[in-house]
């Protein structure tokens, strides 16, 4: 995927910025739907018609936010391509790990919009974005992976694809009531660190080699 630059040519960066940051934190936080555009206006305290400039209308500006956040992730996935090491493969589960602690209501964002219709039109922005930024690691990264000898042999290189994914987002997705019956959790960020790092291990021990030219 080409990343697109956010906004205009010639715009306010700062200002276009701090849209994207005030919408991350709604869209997060709402359903798509009760997020208007004068919401996200006035708490970035400027004219409605800011957004109208900058992003065209809600679903240009939820593009705008989508790529903003998933940036350095693809930029790190990119660095993977070129260098596909055991090593490689966990900063990139580290770097989605940090990238969602910045924002962590946008992995069930993204997951309630994929459990609407087909025919819902948020549902179908969110297909093409997913299929724009996930196809280089479905099609380059896992590829290289195996012929690279990373992911063990005696391991499905689809499913520890899906694994990888699953232990990176699902803490994101417990419902808060989940953690609140389990004693001596919080929902921390320390919490989640420890928990990414505990999930890096499962996969490092699991299906992950850090030196393929030897067993771990």
């Amino acid at each position: 995927m080409s990343m697109r630059k956010v906004g205009r040519p010639n715009i306010d960066h700062n200002l276009s910025e701090k849209l994207l940051l005030c919408a991350r934190d709604l869209f997060a936080n709402m359903p798509y739907e009760k997020v208007s555009i004068r919401m996200i206006a006035n708490k970035a305290e400027v004219n409605s018609s800011m957004i109208g400039y900058y992003f065209g209308n809600k679903e240009g500006l939820f593009e705008a936010m989508f790529l903003y956040t998933t940036e350095p992730i693809y930029k790190k996935m990119q660095e993977l391509a070129k260098n596909p090491t055991g090593e490689s493969l966990i900063e990139l589960i580290s770097k989605m790990s940090d990238e969602f602690l910045k924002a962590p209501m946008i992995p069930r964002l993204l997951t309630q919009a994929m459990n609407m219709p087909p025919s819902d039109s948020k549902r179908k922005l969110v297909e093409r974005l997913m299929e724009e930024f996930s196809k280089p690691l479905r099609d380059m990264v896992f590829s290289q992976l195996i012929e690279n000898g990373v992911i063990r042999d005696d391991m499905d290189p689809q499913l520890c694809r899906f694994s990888w994914v699953s232990l990176v987002m699902f803490p994101f997705l417990i419902p808060s009531g989940a953690y609140e019956i389990s004693k001596g959790i919080d929902q921390s960020e320390e919490f989640y660190k420890k928990l990414m790092e505990h999930n890096i291990k499962l996969m490092t021990h699991g299906f992950i080699k850090t030196n393929p030219s030897g067993e771990d």
